[in-house]
């Protein structure tokens, strides 16, 4: 991948980490039903462009593999999935986007857990860092089920918590990002050793 693409994915991960982080705090002021309005939906599009962008930089330049890149694609379909969901909201926001947006949970829900344990696996793969997928399934879990309990605590935590999961990735992609931008100093992907 060339640095300019680098640079785009980088921007728009962290970017999008912006917006879900956003629309976490939007969650607690327009709780829900309101969230879910068109403006929350525009929101959502950009933390899940950015969320996409985010894992495409992780398969590139944190960890490298099949199982990666098999993840990354499964997540990745339910990421477009989510933003033609919201796409049909924020056109009629009379239209039930429901089965949409519950189809592109299991699949980003699959993919990411598919991201975390290809991350794992990869020769070396033991820093912190090969733990943040990991901790971002975990996350989405947990957004799933506390959704029945507590619709509003959902809200927010769908952006607060994974937001900050999100930057999280979005950073490590970027420090790996100008490293490779840097010819004379190259840290390891998790899949050197």
């Amino acid at each position: 991948m060339n640095l300019v693409a680098l640079r785009t994915i980088t921007v728009l991960a962290i970017a999008g980490a912006i917006a879900q982080l956003a629309y976490g705090v939007l969650a607690i002021a327009f709780p829900w039903p309101k969230i879910v309005s068109s403006g929350g939906e525009a929101i959502w599009i950009a933390a899940n462009v950015g969320m996409l962008a985010g894992y495409i930089g992780w398969a590139v330049v944190v960890a490298r593999g099949r199982m990666v890149a098999v993840g990354v694609a499964i997540a990745g379909t339910g990421f477009v999935i989510r933003i033609a969901g919201a796409l049909i909201t924020i056109a009629s926001p009379e239209a039930i986007a429901f089965p949409l947006v519950l189809g592109s949970i299991v699949l980003t829900l699959v993919g990411v857990a598919v991201v975390a344990v290809g991350t794992l696996r990869v020769r070396g793969a033991r820093s912190w860092e090969a733990w943040v997928p990991a901790v971002a399934a975990l996350v989405e879990l947990g957004l799933v089920s506390i959704y029945s309990l507590d619709t509003l605590l959902h809200f927010v935590l769908l952006g607060l918590l994974w937001g900050a999961v999100s930057l999280v990735i979005g950073l490590i992609v970027a420090s790996r990002a100008l490293t490779a931008s840097d010819p004379g100093h190259r840290a390891p992907s998790l899949s050197a050793r």
